[in-house]
């Protein structure tokens, strides 16, 4: 058995994504010989105004270890037990992974792992570490990548998970040796997210006749919503019949986006819809006829995964994760950032043409099964964790 401590400051089944991608991983590895416990703080979202017990035996295989937090600077959160309680546990412990860059919880496994005589430390960044490259907004995160960074890569032998091959060469970049870097793109439930009949939302929203556009994330100011309400606005003169649905909880931006659909008269063209539970989000996509993802920065772009597997094709930025995940013009369309008029084009040719877009959708289906599939995933996890403990 293969005991590996999870760290990551705050841990939620519903809420942030490296905690969905914990979830999803234990989830995925129960048939191979791994033990997970996860070391985490007692809060339950960002804000902590939910907070969970200390400990919690899910199964024999799970278990997740809380501690109280009450020193923190920005998301580096404190916990003064949680040293003590790896120190104590590191004699049934093979591999410290972290899900957090820069956190205290990794910080504290490092140091266990080095007094431990080098026990292994794997990090899966979670596009953490290429937050970097904006020094001026990040510039504490620079200095802890210069300072602690340094130290951790000198002293331990750190191994990376990386979900895409931007990360990988930003790493190499830094000074992080090739061999020590490997590419584990983020996973899907196949089973899950697949086609589903979307009757009762086409019924409930009357959506009867209509074409769908779709965007599903936060609702918040980087994701740059507003070029795809401007990119809408357009293809409303040429396409009448469509409505773009937003779904996705507010993030302090919702209501800049209202007023810019009231001032473009698209009240009744623009839905948005909130944040939808996970069971919902299979309906949601199918009934789509395509997804679009309009920001710059999308680190890797799970949104783009899921409505492929549940066959809709996807319109995305040409940059980072995206342009790793669509084969332009198989699964989806890639385009220049900002370009409303590319956009506007690139959904104009999917909506117009029912045999390309369900071309799209079953090439989609197929390619999200074969690489993306949280089978494949946590296979590649086990045998990376076997190959680190036979270093």
């Amino acid at each position: 058995m293969i005991n590996i401590a999870r760290l990551i400051p705050i841990y939620s089944r519903q809420y942030g994504g490296p905690a969905v991608h914990i979830n999803e991983l234990t989830k995925f590895l129960k048939p191979f010989p791994i033990r997970n416990i996860i070391y985490t703080t007692n809060a339950l979202d960002f804000k902590e105004t939910k907070k969970a017990p200390k400990i919690h035996e899910v199964s024999p295989k799970l278990i997740i270890k809380r501690f109280n937090s009450y020193l923190r600077f920005r998301e580096y959160r404190v916990s003064f037990g949680l040293f003590k309680e790896l120190l104590k546990d590191s004699k049934n412990i093979d591999i410290f992974h972290s899900h957090a860059p820069r956190s205290y919880q990794e910080d504290m496994g490092s140091l266990v792992a080095l007094i431990k005589n080098k026990k292994k430390l794997v990090i899966t960044s979670h596009g953490g570490i290429t937050l970097s490259l904006n020094y001026f907004q990040h510039l504490y995160q620079r200095i802890i990548d210069l300072s602690l960074g340094n130290i951790k890569n000198t002293f331990l032998d750190i191994n990376y998970i990386v979900v895409t091959k931007f990360e990988a060469e930003y790493l190499i970049r830094f000074g992080i040796a090739k061999e020590n870097i490997y590419l584990i793109p983020h996973g899907i439930d196949i089973n899950h997210f697949k086609h589903s009949n979307s009757s009762n939302f086409i019924k409930l929203y009357n959506l009867e006749k209509k074409k769908i556009v779709l965007y599903v994330g936060r609702l918040f100011k980087d994701k740059r919503i507003d070029i795809l309400i401007n990119a809408f606005s357009l293809l409303k003169k040429e396409i009448s019949d469509t409505v773009l649905l937003l779904a996705g909880g507010d993030f302090g931006y919702k209501s800049t986006l209202e007023n810019l659909i009231q001032k473009m008269n698209l009240k009744h063209d623009v839905i948005i819809l909130g944040h939808l539970p996970k069971r919902y989000l299979p309906e949601i996509y199918s009934m789509a006829d395509v997804v679009v993802m309009p920001a710059k920065s999308e680190t890797f772009g799970l949104v783009a995964l899921e409505a492929n597997a549940c066959k809709t094709p996807v319109i995305a930025s040409n940059h980072w994760g995206p342009r790793e995940i669509i084969n332009n013009g198989k699964n989806g369309f890639l385009i220049e950032f900002g370009d409303i008029i590319e956009m506007k084009e690139k959904l104009i040719l999917i909506l117009s043409n029912e045999e390309l877009k369900k071309k799209m959708g079953d090439y989609a289906r197929e390619y999200v099964k074969s690489n993306f599939s949280w089978e494949i995933n946590a296979k590649k996890h086990y045998e990376l964790y076997k190959k680190i403990l036979e270093k």
